[in-house]
Formats: structure tokens, sequence, C-alpha cells
């Protein structure tokens, strides 16, 4: 199932597959308890999982602070995107001016987001929003195992094209990365402002 997400307070909405939750980021308080209470409905009081319990509530619980603290408009954490995987990625939408250097408006939108992120990559040719990204992948250390994540950086203007959004995807265990490139890039791809939402949704939830 997919589903379209409005973004209380940002004007945006997203279409995300699977099972989403919305943090809430008013204040770092806030997103913390609903950290808990996911991390509680997800994998139980069971005392084998007591372990990863504590690593995912550390992990996700610095991503709610640093969303907090960089004036984030939205934090949505995966469910299961994958069968039997908790919690395997993460989406952060953070609001940018144009950074000087992307160059003069004389520019258009992709060559400026080009000019802005060196390395970046054009998402899709021709887009009628065009999309930039970085990835790399990362060695991170889960009690005794290791597991190779995927972490994304895409970059987008907004609606009347006056700014950018960024949006920083974790993607823990992510051992197919062209798949999950695939996967997100699609997603990034449906993000939209209120007066030009994405059709074809299932349900609409308030975050």
């Amino acid at each position: 199932m997919t589903r379209q997400v409005t973004l209380t307070g940002a004007d945006l909405s997203i279409v995300l597959p699977g099972s989403w939750a919305v943090i809430p980021l008013t204040t770092a308080e806030a997103g913390e308890r609903r950290v808990s209470a996911l991390i509680k409905k997800q994998l139980g009081r069971n005392d084998r999982l007591a372990g990863l319990r504590r690593d995912l509530r550390e992990s996700i619980n610095a991503s709610v602070r640093e969303a907090v603290d960089l004036g984030a408009v939205g934090l949505a954490i995966s469910l299961e995107i994958l069968p039997g995987i908790p919690f395997p990625a993460s989406l952060l939408l953070l609001p940018l001016d144009w950074p000087s250097t992307a160059g003069g408006a004389d520019a258009s939108q992709e060559q400026r987001l080009l000019a802005a992120y060196p390395g970046s990559v054009l998402v899709e040719e021709g887009a009628a929003r065009p999309i930039v990204r970085r990835h790399e992948m990362v060695t991170t250390t889960y009690e005794d195992e290791s597991s190779q994540d995927l972490k994304i950086n895409y970059w987008l203007p907004v609606g009347d094209g006056s700014s950018i959004v960024r949006v920083y995807v974790k993607a823990p265990m992510a051992h197919t990365p062209p798949l999950w490139l695939e996967l997100f890039d699609t997603i990034i791809g449906s993000l939209g402002w209120l007066n030009e939402a994405p059709a074809g949704a299932e349900e609409v939830v308030r975050g």
C-alpha cells in the first residue's frame, strides 16, 4: 500500500510505500516519546531484543534531535519496507535557502543545483522539477555485528523555486544499493506542495 503523507505546517506531501510513521518535531522530547512507543510496538519486550531496542532507540533519537536542531519540517520512519526488518529507513526533510555557490537566477534550476552540490547527479533527465542526489555507503556496528548502511542526500527546488529542500535518507542494512536508490528516487520524485499534491494515494495522514 502507498500513502500520501501531508506534513502539517510544511505545506508538503509525499507518497510513501509500505508502512511509515511520522515523528512529531515540535520538541525533541515529543519525538522521543513517539520513538519509544514505536519501538515497543515493533519489537515488544522480549529480553533477547533488548540490545536491538536500545541501539534503535539511540539511533532514531539522535535523528530526532538533529531534525529539531536543524529546523526540519518532517521526519518519517519506515516501520517495514522489507519483510521482517523493522525501521529499515528514515527520511528527513529540511528547508534551505539557495546557497551562494548555486550561481545566479539566470541559470536553470538544474544547473544551480549541480553547481551548489558538487558530485551530485541528476535523478531524471527532463523532469518537471529537477532533483539531484549524492549517496555513500558506510559501515555501522550494532553490538557484535556490522552492517553496510546507505546514506542519501537529495536536493530539489520548492514549488515556486524561491528556495530548496534537502531530503536526507538513511537506510540500514541496504545490501542492494541500486534497488534502494531506485526506490527512494521514486519516493522523492513524488514530493509535492499542497497546491500540486501527487494523485493516486490511498490514504492521507497528517503528521
